[in-house]
């Protein structure tokens, strides 16, 4: 249960899309207040940790998927701007998490929108940043002695984060943290801090062929 982290408000990609044909493995690992089940209820930190796959789908787009403990999401990463030293990028994301337990159950539905900003300070070291927009709605219910009661909860958390990336050859490492008001149901900040590795593959450039045989 240590492992559980919704939308990974620590976690921010940088705003370079993948080349055509390339794809993308990474892990993570936070330490953040989430707006998720036990951050909410406990009020503390916690860690949490999730995996990734992005790969490219046309010139400008590319794809995401990751994994962490109950649940599963997904996302799109846009090209607005490619320059020589500074690139621009919406990345709209979609989160599911269930938590099933018995008599009950409790689960959670988060759309965010961010906006990615990525300076290179030099070929290996981006600095990268920009605000987002977070909507939950989430869900709790419970049996007992035959009496079936839910509830339910929508909120919304604005805010934003920033970061550093490495960028090695197929290597990139990456530190960044967040932080997020709930302006609903003024719960409170939401924020944290994560440290992922990932793997580029990019995508092999064909060797040229003679000529063939007569």
């Amino acid at each position: 249960l240590a492992l559980l982290g919704c939308a990974h408000i620590g976690y921010l990609d940088g705003a370079q899309v993948l080349p055509v044909g390339g794809n993308e493995y990474s892990f993570d690992l936070a330490y953040a207040r989430d707006p998720n089940a036990l951050s909410t209820v406990t009020g503390e930190a916690l860690p949490s940790a999730g995996f990734r796959w992005r790969g490219s789908v046309a010139p400008g787009l590319d794809a995401g998927v990751h994994v962490y403990t109950f649940g599963i999401g997904t996302d799109l990463r846009f090209q607005l701007f490619d320059g020589a030293r500074f690139d621009l990028a919406v990345q709209p994301q979609l989160d599911g998490f269930f938590l099933p337990i018995p008599g009950s159950d409790f689960g959670v539905v988060d759309l965010s929108f961010p906006v990615r900003g990525e300076y290179e300070l030099s070929p290996l070291v981006s600095v990268i940043g920009g605000p987002a927009v977070l909507i939950r709605q989430g869900w709790f219910v419970a049996e007992s002695q035959g009496l079936r009661t839910r509830s339910d909860a929508a909120d919304l958390f604005l805010g934003g984060g920033t970061g550093v990336l490495l960028r090695l050859s197929t290597i990139r490492l990456g530190l960044t943290g967040s932080l997020y008001g709930d302006f609903s149901r003024a719960t409170g900040l939401y924020g944290g801090i994560s440290v992922h590795l990932a793997r580029v593959l990019r995508p092999q450039k064909a060797l040229p062929t003679g000529p063939g045989p007569d």
